[in-house]
């Protein structure tokens, strides 16, 4: 191989090796964007969900009636409003992005649902409770709460984490 043709191939070396890196550049910045992206639209559905859920908790408490009635040994459980909760919260989760509600939001969603299901069938309206069961279902509206606001505030940190 004479000078000549050595010196001509170093343009079409060069120019294939900045190719190669520059198309290399470009498939990092887009591997690294894909999961962003595909997270921020778990995330909003999650959000949607949760947002589904809280709002079945407190059409409860905007309602004329609340779900349980009077203060220690008078606390009484309205099933009329039991039966609408709960079916509110199967709803909840049976709605377009119920499926995106993590673990631990359905563990308490499901908890709770089958507790107000349990308490109100066949059931006069309003049911006398006991200390325990009055506890035990206030501690469980509680922990559903407690449990989307934590969900909800983990993944707000979590996404303003990524994009600052």
């Amino acid at each position: 191989m004479s000078a000549e043709q050595a010196s001509s191939l170093i343009p079409i070396a060069t120019a294939i090796a900045t190719s190669l890196l520059g198309a290399y550049a470009a498939y990092l910045r887009l591997r690294a964007q894909l999961p962003i992206g595909i997270s921020e639209k778990h995330i909003e559905k999650q959000f949607e969900a949760c947002e589904a859920v809280w709002l079945a908790l407190s059409n409860e408490s905007a309602e004329s009636t609340s779900l349980i009635v009077g203060k220690g040994r008078e606390a009484r459980l309205d099933v009329v409003s039991g039966v609408s909760v709960a079916a509110k919260l199967g709803a909840a989760f049976g709605q377009q992005h119920g499926l995106y509600l993590s673990r631990s939001v359905r563990k308490s969603l499901f908890s709770l649902k089958g507790k107000l299901e349990q308490m109100c069938a066949a059931q006069d309206s309003p049911r006398p409770l006991s200390r325990e069961e009055r506890i035990d279902l206030e501690k469980r509206l509680e922990a559903l709460r407690a449990v989307l606001r934590d969900e909800v505030g983990t993944r707000d940190l979590r996404t303003i984490r990524k994009h600052s």
